[in-house]
């Protein structure tokens, strides 16, 4: 009867610590990360101050794991339509990135402007960064006469990683200014990309190394 009852008594535990994590996630919407206290979440949750830290070691291990979970969202929110086109998955994903960020503007705003002291949140972005770097190469990848090669290809890696650069300093800026509509900040990204692979497939074609030989994008 005693280890029966252990599944329920897990099932609550991580019920209660995922009320925490989305109310940090909510919170993201009007604060950074370094602004969120455990009195903004224990007021959100509904729960009292010193039951947060049953369940996370410190405040800045909460915060942590609220990115981690505003991360796997962002990731989440990414995933289109398998049905459409190559491009038109593109451009979906393009306009579920800008959806996320405006969405949670204030912390979206901090993390991709450095705007965090925290430096385990800092390796967390750096560790982010590089996972969606390498979904980017795949999806455009998917597009170009030998997946294969494409995925190879450093040329292209590098210019995908300059257009995700890009494509955050350009919709933090619109956060900010909102001095262009959303279309032409959408138009002005996925321009920019287009530009970015013909810039790449220029750079491979007139590349005569070894190791660029056949990687075309």
């Amino acid at each position: 009867m005693g280890s029966s009852a252990q599944p329920r008594i897990r099932l609550a535990t991580d019920a209660r610590r995922e009320q925490l994590l989305r109310a940090g996630v909510e919170l993201l919407r009007v604060r950074t990360p370094d602004e969120i206290s455990v009195a903004d979440v224990a007021r959100s949750a509904e729960i009292s101050r010193g039951l947060l830290y049953h369940y996370f070691e410190d405040r800045d291990a909460f915060v942590v794991a609220v990115l981690e979970r505003a991360s796997e969202d962002l990731r989440e929110a990414l995933r289109v339509d398998p049905e459409l086109s190559g491009r038109e998955r593109i451009e979906a994903a393009i306009d579920a990135f800008i959806a996320y960020a405006e969405a949670h503007a204030a912390g979206f705003r901090a993390v991709l402007t450095g705007g965090v002291a925290n430096r385990n949140v800092a390796a967390l972005i750096e560790r982010t960064r590089e996972r969606d770097l390498h979904a980017f190469v795949a999806g455009v990848a998917a597009i170009a006469p030998d997946p294969g090669a494409a995925r190879g290809s450093r040329v292209l890696r590098a210019a995908l990683h300059a257009h995700m650069h890009f494509m955050e300093g350009a919709i933090v800026r619109w956060l900010a200014q909102r001095e262009m509509t959303r279309q032409e900040l959408r138009e002005l990204i996925v321009r920019a990309l287009y530009g970015t692979l013909a810039a790449a497939q220029a750079v491979e074609r007139s590349s005569g190394s070894e190791g660029d030989r056949g990687r075309r994008v």
